[in-house]
């Protein structure tokens, strides 16, 4: 069954908050040898020139993306070795929409 070396993972671009635009990637080595992996991010696809393992995934935020950032990785094409990994991030999260509760305005009153 195809794997991802644990100790292969990297994830990388600014962390805090992201906004549409910023740049941030995926780095990971694999024992599957029938191809490149698919790799999504908020539901769109991650880009990669790697055709072998290791592999570096890019993602370049949208507008709407929001919430924790959670990299989705399938191995094994299809079929029954199909596997699928999750990498939440916790140093990333994208879009305003997730911090509105979390955000306090004080009004100075005034005299």
């Amino acid at each position: 069954m195809p794997r991802i070396v644990p100790q292969s993972v990297v994830l990388e671009g600014p962390s805090g908050l992201l906004v549409p635009g910023m740049v941030i990637s995926l780095k990971f080595e694999t024992t599957d040898t029938r191809g490149v992996p698919v790799v999504t991010l908020f539901s769109n696809p991650a880009s990669t020139a790697d055709s072998n393992s290791p592999f570096t995934f890019s993602y370049t935020i949208k507008e709407g993306d929001s919430g924790m950032v959670t990299w989705s990785v399938d191995l094994g094409a299809s079929g029954p070795d199909r596997v699928t990994f999750q990498f939440p991030d916790q140093d990333r999260i994208a879009g305003m929409s997730c911090m509105k509760s979390h955000i306090h305005v004080s009004h100075a009153s005034e005299s």
